[in-house]
């Protein structure tokens, strides 16, 4: 079961309930963090009169600081093809390179 929750500013992810197997819900929080879309388990739903499980409020308050934990700079590349554009754009020759190590 998915319940519809209002919609957030941009860049502060989305809050919504899944049901697991067991019919046991939990909110998840789904947000950016730098090419990667992450959607983690934030706790389970609270039922009405019971004391255990988060609120809507307080699953919000949990998200927060995962989101903002979780900001990655964009990927860099590394490997050979990477190496070979690093020495393709070096300003030194392969023929000074080799003369400066002797």
């Amino acid at each position: 079961m998915i319940v519809d929750v209002a919609e957030r500013s941009y860049g502060t992810g989305s809050l919504f309930v899944r049901a697991d197997a067991a019919g046991r819900e939990s909110w998840y929080g789904q947000w950016r963090a730098g090419d990667a879309v992450l959607k983690r388990r934030l706790g389970d739903t609270r039922r009405p009169g019971e004391r255990r499980g988060m609120t809507k409020a307080q699953a919000e308050a949990e998200l927060r600081p995962r989101i903002e934990a979780s900001v990655r700079p964009p990927r860099r590349r590394s490997g050979p093809r990477s190496q070979r554009r690093a020495a393709a754009t070096s300003t030194t020759s392969p023929a000074s390179a080799a003369s400066a190590r002797r």
